[in-house]
C-alpha cells in the first residue's frame, strides 16, 4: 500500500518536472537559440545562432546605408544651392563683361559676385558629423600646375649660407633656392628628377611650411650635366602617410642647349636626354637607400613603382597634416644641381565605400564642388572676380564649366543612391528569409508540447485523487491497528 502511494507521488513529481520544461520552452519562443536548446535540437540551435548573428550584422549594414542616404540627401541639397549660386555669378559676370560699363557699376557687380563666390566656396567645405561632404579632387574643373618650371642652377638663389666670403659664392658654400606655389589642391603627386653630383644636394618638399619629403644630402656620380638623373615620386594627402617611389634612370649626357629645340621652344627633359643603357648612379642610390642590388641592370628593378616610404634609410617622408595648398620645394646646393619635374598630378580618385565592412559594402561616387579659381598659374590661381572685362570673361568660362559639372555630380549621386537603396532591399530581404527560418526553429513542436501539458494536467489530477484515497485508506488501517 505504501509502495503504491510512493509510486503515485513520484509520477506526479515527474509530470510536474516535464511540464516545467515544456513551459520554459514555450516561454522562450522569443529566442530561437533557447527554443532549439529546450527542444534538444543542437543542429537547430547552431543554425539559429548563425542566423541571429547574420541578421544583427545585416541590420548594422542597413543602419549604415540609411546614414549614407542622409549624407547623400544633404549633398543633393547643397548641389542645388551651388547650382543657383553659380548661375547668379555667371549672370553678374555677363553684365560685367560689357566694355562700356562704368567702373563704379562694375565694382557693385563685383562686390555681389565676391559674396556669392565666398558662399559657394563655403558650401564645398561643409561637413556632416565631421565628415566632408565634398572632395576637391572630384570637382568638374581641373587645374594644371607646373611646379618646378624655370628652376635651374642658374636661377637666382634666395639665400646664401656663408660665413667666410662676404656673400660671394664659391664652391663649398651652400646656396638655397625655394620655389613656392599655390597648387590649388591639398593633395597631389609630384615626380622630381634630380642630378646633384658627388658633393650632394638636399631636396625638401613642404606643404604649408611642414616638411613632407626630405632627401638628405643626395649624391649622384659626377658633374650633374654629364650623368644620370634619379627620380622621386611623392604623393601626399590630408591625414595620410606620404608615399614615396623611386626610379633609377639610364638617361644622361645632357647639354643645356639640348633643352631647347631649333625653334627655341623648351622641350621635355626626357626628350633632351640620351639613354646609354648604363645606370651611372647605381652604387650611389643603392648606398643612400640602404638596399642591396636585386641583380637587374638598375639594381632595383623589383622595387620600382611601389611605395618604399618605410623601406629606405636616408630619404624621409612625413604625414600630411597641414590642409594648405601651398607647396614649397627647397634646394640646398654647394655646387651644380639639375632638377626637373613632370607636371603636378592629382592622386587617383578612388570610389568610397559605405555600409558595414564586416558584412555588406557599396561603392559610391565622391562628389566635388567648384573651387572658383582662375586657371592662371602666374597669378597663383587667384579666385574668380569681375575687376575687368578680361576677368569677367574668365569667370563666365569657368562658371559655365562648373554648372555643367553640377549635372555630372547629380548623375554620380543618382547612381550612388540606386546602389545604396538596392543594398537596403537585399539586406531586408535576407533578414526576412532568416526570420521565417528562425520562426520555424522557434515554434517547432509547440503544438505537441501544449497538448502534452493538457494531458499531463489530467493525469496529475487523477493521480492526486488516487493519492488522496490511498492515504485515506492507509489512515483507516492505521486507526484500526491502533
Amino acid at each position: 500500500m505504501f509502495a503504491d502511494i510512493e509510486t503515485l507521488a513520484h509520477g506526479i513529481r515527474h509530470e510536474a518536472f516535464k511540464n516545467g520544461q515544456r513551459l520554459k520552452k514555450i516561454s522562450n519562443t522569443d529566442s530561437a537559440e533557447r527554443s532549439a536548446f529546450f527542444n534538444k535540437n543542437s543542429l537547430g540551435a547552431g543554425m539559429a545562432t548563425s542566423l541571429t548573428n547574420e541578421n544583427r550584422s545585416k541590420r548594422n549594414s542597413i543602419n549604415s546605408f540609411q546614414n549614407a542616404i542622409t549624407y547623400m540627401q544633404t549633398q543633393e541639397k547643397l548641389l542645388k544651392q551651388s547650382e543657383d549660386v553659380y548661375n547668379r555669378m555667371r549672370d553678374l559676370a555677363s553684365k560685367a563683361s560689357n566694355p562700356i560699363l562704368s567702373q563704379s557699376d562694375r565694382d557693385v557687380l563685383n562686390n555681389e559676385f565676391i559674396r556669392l563666390r565666398e558662399h559657394g566656396v563655403s558650401l564645398s567645405r561643409i561637413k556632416l558629423n565631421d565628415n566632408p561632404l565634398f572632395n576637391d579632387l572630384a570637382s568638374a574643373k581641373k587645374y594644371k600646375v607646373n611646379f618646378t618650371s624655370g628652376l635651374t642652377n642658374d636661377t637666382q638663389y634666395d639665400e646664401l649660407i656663408d660665413s667666410n666670403n662676404n656673400g660671394q659664392y664659391n664652391n663649398g658654400e651652400t646656396r638655397i633656392w625655394e620655389r613656392e606655389r599655390d597648387v590649388v589642391y591639398n593633395s597631389g603627386k609630384l615626380k622630381i628628377k634630380v642630378n646633384s653630383g658627388v658633393v650632394g644636394d638636399r631636396y625638401i618638399l613642404k606643404q604649408g611650411g611642414d616638411i613632407i619629403f626630405d632627401t638628405g644630402s643626395w649624391r649622384t656620380r659626377g658633374n650633374a650635366k654629364n650623368y644620370d638623373y634619379d627620380e622621386f615620386e611623392v604623393e601626399w594627402g590630408p591625414g595620410q602617410d606620404t608615399k614615396l617611389k623611386f626610379y633609377a634612370n639610364s638617361l644622361g649626357g645632357i647639354d643645356e642647349v639640348k633643352l631647347v629645340d631649333n625653334s627655341g621652344t623648351k622641350i621635355s627633359l626626357d626628350e633632351a636626354l640620351s639613354d646609354n643603357g648604363v645606370y651611372d648612379n647605381k652604387s650611389y642610390y643603392l648606398d643612400q637607400l640602404g638596399w642591396d642590388s636585386d641583380g637587374s641592370p638598375s639594381g632595383i628593378q623589383s622595387r620600382e613603382g611601389i611605395d618604399i616610404s618605410n623601406e629606405v634609410e636616408q630619404v624621409e617622408t612625413f604625414q600630411s597634416t597641414n590642409p594648405s595648398s601651398i607647396l614649397t620645394l627647397r634646394i640646398e646646393s654647394e655646387t651644380l644641381f639639375q632638377i626637373d619635374s613632370d607636371p603636378f598630378e592629382l592622386p587617383d580618385l578612388d570610389m568610397e565605400y559605405v555600409g558595414n565592412e564586416k558584412d555588406m559594402q557599396v561603392e559610391v561616387h565622391p562628389l566635388g564642388l567648384g573651387l572658383l579659381r582662375s586657371g592662371d598659374q602666374d597669378k597663383d590661381f587667384e579666385f574668380l572676380n569681375l575687376n575687368s572685362v578680361e576677368d569677367a570673361a574668365i569667370a563666365i568660362s569657368n562658371l559655365t564649366e562648373e554648372i555643367e559639372g553640377i549635372g555630372i555630380q547629380f548623375g554620380r549621386l543618382s547612381s550612388s543612391f540606386s546602389r545604396v537603396e538596392a543594398a537596403i532591399r537585399v539586406a531586408e530581404s535576407h533578414i526576412g528569409g532568416s526570420e521565417k527560418t528562425l520562426s520555424r526553429i522557434t515554434n517547432a513542436g509547440l503544438e505537441d508540447d501544449a497538448l502534452a501539458i493538457s494531458k499531463s494536467r489530467i493525469y496529475r489530477s487523477k493521480s492526486a485523487a488516487l493519492l488522496t484515497q490511498a492515504m485515506s485508506v492507509n489512515q483507516d488501517v492505521a486507526n484500526f491497528l491502533l
